[in-house]
């Protein structure tokens, strides 16, 4: 892979991050609102992105399908934590992608799954600039600040 490819791919993994971080505001917002679907939404949105940095990072490509994102989740999740739960959490943060449909869950509910989602984002935006970091040493270029 070319300098000038991996270029290309860290801006495309940069935009991710940004947007992410943008689904994070939109969160707060929509919570300050008192909408939980909204915000649940936001969150959903933001793992999604992260998930997609980071499988660009790794194949230099986003993942297309739902059922792909989740498979990569999978095996993504339980390597970084090895009693497999951030990947529970993954699949409970679903709940509040379906939520945004159905309006279903109770607030305290939401409240802990949202917590949850919360801590997800977290170790997977670490993991994302540690990845970006390997990538970034070939190119000697600085992509994000931690």
């Amino acid at each position: 892979m070319s300098v000038e490819e991996i270029e290309r791919l860290l801006k495309e993994v940069q935009r991710y991050r940004e947007l992410a971080t943008s689904y994070i505001a939109d969160y707060q917002e929509e919570l300050t609102r008192g909408d939980k679907e909204k915000a649940g939404e936001a969150l959903w949105g933001a793992v999604g992105c992260l998930l997609n940095a980071i499988h660009i990072v790794k194949t230099g490509k986003p993942i297309a399908r739902h059922d792909d994102l989740r498979e990569f989740a999978r095996t993504l999740l339980i390597r970084l934590d090895s009693g497999g739960e951030l990947f529970k959490i993954f699949r409970s943060a679903e709940k509040l992608h379906a939520n945004f449909y159905h309006a279903f869950l109770e607030l305290d509910e939401f409240v802990r799954l949202a917590e949850d989602m919360l801590r997800l984002i977290e170790a997977l935006d670490k993991d994302l600039v540690e990845e970006v970091k390997a990538l970034a040493l070939i190119t000697r270029t600085s992509y994000f600040r931690t």
